[in-house]
């Protein structure tokens, strides 16, 4: 993927929903066979479950390969926290955001 727009990957349905210094829910669904990523979020506001709105359409056929999960940092100004995680696999539906519903 080297030297290439994510123009050519991705699609934006939305912006992030939550503000930057609030925690937020946050869903990612791959599909190695499709070479897609789907991110899905909200804000959370209290302990139950939000409903999330798409925000991310990643898609390269040749991304999908089954590898560890990694979290990334893309610039030195950011600072990610992460909680809460939880991992389906095999995932139940390789085609439906749970959150969105």
């Amino acid at each position: 993927m080297s030297n290439k727009s994510l123009d050519m990957y991705e699609r934006r349905y939305a912006d992030a929903p939550a503000p930057i210094a609030q925690w937020a829910q946050s869903e990612m669904l791959g599909n190695v066979a499709a070479g897609t990523m789907r991110f899905a979020c909200c804000q959370q506001t209290g302990t139950t479950p939000c409903k999330a709105t798409e925000i991310v359409l990643f898609k390269d056929a040749t991304a999908g390969k089954i590898a560890p999960l990694a979290f990334q940092v893309h610039n030195a100004t950011m600072i990610e926290e992460f909680k809460d995680i939880f991992i389906e696999s095999p995932v139940a539906d390789p085609t439906t955001l749970l959150t969105t519903k």
